[in-house]
């Protein structure tokens, strides 16, 4: 997916390990410091609605699994998929209150905190297959689906697309 060569760690021999180049939203197969999105191994998905956007590899399907753009899934051929869903909060609902409510069966004591490539915060499982990030009326969450079988084959894909993740109510300081 990022033009690198699976047997090397680090494909353009810059001294930098090919996924620490992809968490730090760098070219891992590029010679020179160039950012992945001007690479061309991903695109950026704007969100028309809730105005939010993401990186996204660009031989993956985006659906709109509803009129609302509220579900959007990002998948593979393999059946895999990456859910970017948007849900609302509350006036005033703290994060730890709302996922109480809408994730049950978690403990909020097991997520860790998070922060994209842009600096917006967010928390995420500690499996790195969800995260979260709160505005001041909505929770949008990433989650990774697999096929029936319990391999995740796209987690740097999960991770890039979290440390990507920015929204229109966050303004960078």
């Amino acid at each position: 997916l990022f033009g690198i060569d699976p047997s090397k760690p680090d494909t353009d021999e810059d001294g930098y390990n090919d996924g620490h180049e992809v968490f730090f939203l760098y070219n891992p197969a590029g010679k020179e410091p160039e950012k992945l999105i001007d690479s061309g191994f991903v695109k950026d998905y704007n969100n028309p609605v809730f105005d939010y956007k993401v990186f996204y590899p660009p031989n993956w399907a985006v659906g709109n699994v509803d009129e609302s753009y509220r579900d959007i899934l990002f998948s593979t051929v393999t059946g895999e998929n990456i859910e970017l869903r948007v849900l609302d909060r509350l006036p005033n609902q703290t994060f730890a209150d709302w996922f109480a409510r809408w994730a049950p069966d978690e403990k909020y004591q097991n997520l860790l905190d998070f922060q994209t490539k842009f600096g917006e915060k967010g928390k995420n499982r500690a499996d790195n297959l969800v995260y979260y990030f709160m505005d001041d009326n909505r929770v949008y969450v990433i989650v990774y689906r697999t096929t029936d079988s319990n391999t995740v084959n796209y987690r740097s894909v999960m991770v890039m697309m979290a440390r990507s993740f920015r929204s229109s109510a966050f303004a960078p300081s």
